[in-house]
């Protein structure tokens, strides 16, 4: 569940429908309390995955199957100005392996994909920042030393040296050092 920037909003998704939903935070990072601020019906598609925003709030990011979604809002962290998708599809090295999660760096230069099962992270450079429609494969690696369970999240450090990854079943966080970017 992503917050914006400055911890005063989270984000929720029923996964099933792809409603989202947006939340006040009574205090900043606190979510203890919270209050309704709006929804939208069919935000993202009925099969999606794993999902993000830049960190500017102007682009919303998610998976579904194999596929990575791009929607932009006019007005940062404003889910009901979303616009229409755009896609990236890999299909020489992702092929049909559904991902499970996604994330983009800060600079809006790299995208990351997630698989659950296989347990491989997909790297992809965007020539254009933040631009999915302009990603091309950069590298992969399998992720050592998990059990595959499926892999569920995946959340990178700011300036992407660090990559989290969480697990469906055991509710374990990993964390790995990138060597080499």
């Amino acid at each position: 569940f992503p917050v914006t920037i400055d911890g005063a909003d989270i984000f929720f998704v029923d996964f099933t429908p792809g409603n989202m939903a947006r939340y006040g935070l009574v205090n900043a990072w606190d979510f203890s309390q919270m209050y309704f601020k709006t929804s939208v019906n069919s935000a993202i598609g009925a099969s999606a995955n794993g999902w993000c925003f830049s960190r500017d709030g102007l682009s919303l990011y998610y998976t579904s199957s194999a596929t990575f979604f791009r929607k932009t809002m006019t007005t940062p962290w404003d889910i009901t100005t979303l616009s229409a998708a755009t896609s990236f599809s890999d299909s020489t090295y992702l092929g049909t392996t559904a991902l499970t999660a996604m994330a983009v760096d800060e600079s809006g230069q790299y995208l990351y994909g997630l698989t659950g099962a296989a347990a491989r992270i997909f790297k992809y450079k965007m020539s254009t920042p933040f631009n999915i429609t302009t990603a091309t494969f950069y590298s992969h690696a399998y992720v050592e030393d998990i059990t595959p369970d499926p892999l569920a999240g995946l959340f990178l450090s700011p300036d992407a040296n660090l990559i989290f990854i969480t697990d469906q079943t055991n509710d374990t966080l990993y964390k790995f050092v990138v060597n080499g970017g």
